[in-house]
């Protein structure tokens, strides 16, 4: 699966898929929004947070709950961390569990990124 880097309001080129989840090499794990959470109908009041720090060295409170996704005809399990930092709408793929289950391309000189999920 190929995909071309795209343009966000205030930001630079980012390899987004599209479901507009930033794959991001130097995050440990994957993030999502807490409306996110919401809207899928995932109760976190159950849930034990963990602790997790920003780019900026900030600590800040999430809730790991297990997930499927797909991208294209891709499916794969991650688990990702809900949290009120994370700015709506969007998501993060990091490492631990998505990076594990795939090989990642970036080509910035060519504005594209692919993805090779793992057999």
């Amino acid at each position: 699966m190929k995909f071309s880097y795209q343009k966000l309001p205030g930001l630079s080129l980012r390899p987004l898929v599209p479901v507009f989840c930033l794959v991001d090499s130097g995050a440990d794990v994957s993030y999502l929004d807490m409306e996110l959470a919401k809207e899928l109908k995932i109760d976190l009041r159950k849930i034990k947070p963990v602790q997790s720090w920003g780019i900026n060295g900030e600590m800040f409170l999430g809730y790991p709950v297990r997930l499927s996704g797909q991208i294209e005809n891709w499916s794969f399990l991650i688990t990702a961390i809900f949290s009120e930092s994370i700015g709506r709408t969007f998501c993060v793929l990091g490492q631990q569990g998505f990076f594990d289950q795939a090989k990642i391309i970036f080509e910035k000189s060519k504005l594209s990124f692919e993805i090779v999920p793992r057999t």
